[in-house]
This record gives C-alpha cells, structure tokens and sequence, in this order.
C-alpha cells in the first residue's frame, strides 16, 4: 500500500501551487433517504478551479446505507482539454480497514457532443484500471440532467451512475430523481434508487444543499 499513499499524497496536494494563480469554487450537500431497507445518509462535496494547465476538480461522498459496510470514496479529476480528463479515485472501507486507489482516462461526452449540454449537465465514461487495493478494473458511466422547470416554482433534475465490473462480480448503480420547489430552498425532495446486482432498492427523501 505504499504506493497507493504517495499517489494519494500527490493528488491531494496537486492543486496546491496552482490555488494562487486561480480561484475555486465548491459546494457541499445531504441526501436523508429512508426506505423498506432503513435511512440511507449521504454527506457529499465537490470543487472545482480552472488554472493555466486546465481545470482540476474533485467529489466525494460517505455513504451510511443499511446492510452495507461505511464506505467512502475522493475524486480528483484532472482536464487538460474539455473532452478528455485524467480521472482518480481514491477509496475503501475505512472500518475493515480496506481501500483502494485507481486512476484512468475519461471521456467527457457532453463536451465531445455540444448538442447534449442543453439536456444534460454532465454524461461521463471513465475506465479505470485495477491499481491498488480492493478494487478490480471497472467501467463508470455517469450523468446529470439539467434542472427542467414543471410547474411555476418547481423544477426537477435527475443524476446517477453505474459501475460495469469484469467476471462475475455484480454491477453497481446509483441514481437520483429530485424536484426543487424554490420556496423549500435549499431543501429538495425525492427517489433514490440503489442497485447491486440483481437487487434493487428504494428511498424517499430529501437533499439540503449549500
């Protein structure tokens, strides 16, 4: 694992030198989603800067979810041109005592294909190769919808992602339908939906966002 520590130590400090020459932005959210299964929390973050050698920006989660372990996963995501981006994902099962560290190409689909932006906010394909740790290589595949307005001061919006594992190891997808009433600001409501393999779980709930 000694590897994967100073991997993990450059990607984390990387923007470092470059904060002086830019400015960043970030943002942080809850998801409470509760269901048959129990309540699901979900503390996020993301940020973002653009510097002379491209744009550098990061998300990460803890997810708290019934019957599965604590799990937590840290991108940082390098983009040299709009289409294309170095992806890291840095993660693992902090009470097993387990992670993992992968890093690999990204297709930024929505930039490849200008017409998408006006639906969609991000469409995303990432391979990622087996580096160090828990994790085999694997295949992302996310995507975000623009906020839509449905009626006069709602608007919904809808996100998720899937995860393709090689042999027999199940699948793994995550998925998000939210309405923004704006006299709930910042409180948004919705669905969450979890699969794994064959099986498939629901939660309602709401999200609170900086």
């Amino acid at each position: 694992m000694r590897i994967y520590k100073v991997l993990f130590l450059m990607i984390i400090f990387l923007p470092v030198p470059l904060m002086a020459q830019t400015k960043a932005s970030g943002s942080i959210w809850l998801d409470v989603f509760g269901g048959q299964r129990g309540i699901v929390a979900y503390p996020q973050y993301s940020w973002e800067m653009g510097t002379p050698i491209g744009n550098v920006g990061g998300y990460g989660f803890i997810e708290v979810a019934p019957h599965e372990p604590l799990f937590t996963n840290h991108l940082v995501v390098y983009t040299p041109v709009k289409q294309f981006s170095v992806h890291t994902e840095t993660g693992g099962l902090p009470r097993a005592g387990l992670s993992f560290f992968q890093v690999g190409p990204r297709l930024n689909v929505h930039e490849t294909v200008p017409v998408l932006k006006k639906p969609l906010r991000r469409l995303l394909v990432a391979v990622l190769p087996h580096l160090s740790g828990i994790r085999p290589n694997n295949m992302l595949i996310a995507a975000a919808t623009n906020r839509v307005k449905i009626s006069e001061g709602v608007e919904m919006s809808a996100e998720g992602y899937r995860r393709f594992f090689p042999g027999r190891r199940p699948d793994y997808g995550e998925y998000w339908f939210l309405f923004h009433p704006r006299k709930t600001r910042p409180f948004s409501f919705g669905i969450f939906v979890l699969q794994h393999g064959g099986r498939t779980s629901f939660y309602a709930g709401i999200r609170i966002s900086s």
